[in-house]
């Protein structure tokens, strides 16, 4: 059992795992279907456009459907930490979506998702 399985104080910003952070801001979405479903090769980019949608209020970003959902929780979080928190899952879980994310992009072998050489790498595919 990981420390992010157990019962946690959530008021406290650094008991939050970076599964907290996906599954609050992305929700029951599998890492590869998240990825596809963006449309974007760099998996950085994807977290970058999920947050675009979510939208942010003076730095905040919004969780579950409406600004009060956000604000009756004892914590908000800026779309930095908020960005790094999913972007460190896809990191922790990358073995999972990688053979996955390669075959719908028909990337090679050896590309590595998570090691591009952001965002110049992304570029180049994307275009």
């Amino acid at each position: 059992m990981s420390e992010c399985d157990i019962e946690k104080d959530w008021d406290n910003p650094l008991n939050w795992c970076p599964k907290d952070f996906w599954q609050n801001y992305v929700g029951n979405i599998s890492p590869s279907a998240f990825l596809k479903i963006s449309g974007v090769y760099s998996p950085y980019r994807s977290v970058e456009k999920h947050l675009k949608r979510l939208s942010t209020f003076y730095g905040i970003v919004r969780r579950g459907n409406n600004w009060k959902e956000t604000f009756t929780h004892p914590l908000q979080f800026t779309y930095e930490e908020v960005y790094w928190g999913i972007v460190a899952y896809l990191k922790e879980t990358e073995d999972e979506w990688k053979k996955d994310w390669r075959e719908f992009w028909l990337a090679k072998e050896d590309e590595n998702p998570m090691d591009m050489d952001f965002p110049e790498q992304a570029e180049r595919r994307e275009s």
